[in-house]
C-alpha cells in the first residue's frame, strides 16, 4: 500500500496546482517521450548499419576470387538501367554448368 500512497502523493502534487500543474505535466510528459525517443534511435543506428553493409556484402561480386580448376562457377555481369529516371543497378547471372552456386538473396 504505501507505493501506491507515494504514487498518489505524486500526483497530487502534479496536477494540484490547476492549470500550471497540467501544463507543467504535459511538458514533463513530452520531454521524457522525446528523451526515450531520441535514445532508441541512437541505440538503434550502428545495428540499421551493420544490416546494410551486409546486404552490400552479399550483394558484391568478388572479381579476385581464385577458383579451382573444375570448380562450378558463373558469369556475372553488372547491368545498369533506369526506371522513371530513378537509376537501377542489378546483377545477370548466368551459370556455366548445372551445378553452379546459386545467388544468395
Amino acid at each position: 500500500m504505501r507505493r501506491l500512497d507515494d504514487l498518489a502523493l505524486g500526483i497530487r502534487l502534479s496536477v494540484g496546482g490547476g492549470r500550471s500543474g497540467w501544463v507543467r505535466l504535459a511538458l514533463i510528459a513530452v520531454g521524457v517521450g522525446l528523451g526515450v525517443t531520441m535514445l532508441l534511435i541512437a541505440a538503434s543506428i550502428p545495428t540499421v548499419l551493420d544490416a546494410r553493409d551486409a546486404r552490400d556484402g552479399a550483394r558484391s561480386v568478388n572479381a579476385d576470387q581464385e577458383l579451382s580448376l573444375g570448380s562450378p562457377s558463373a558469369l556475372v555481369q553488372e547491368v545498369r538501367s533506369a526506371y522513371r529516371e530513378d537509376p537501377v543497378v542489378g546483377l545477370m547471372v548466368q551459370p556455366e554448368h548445372d551445378d553452379a552456386p546459386l545467388p544468395r538473396v
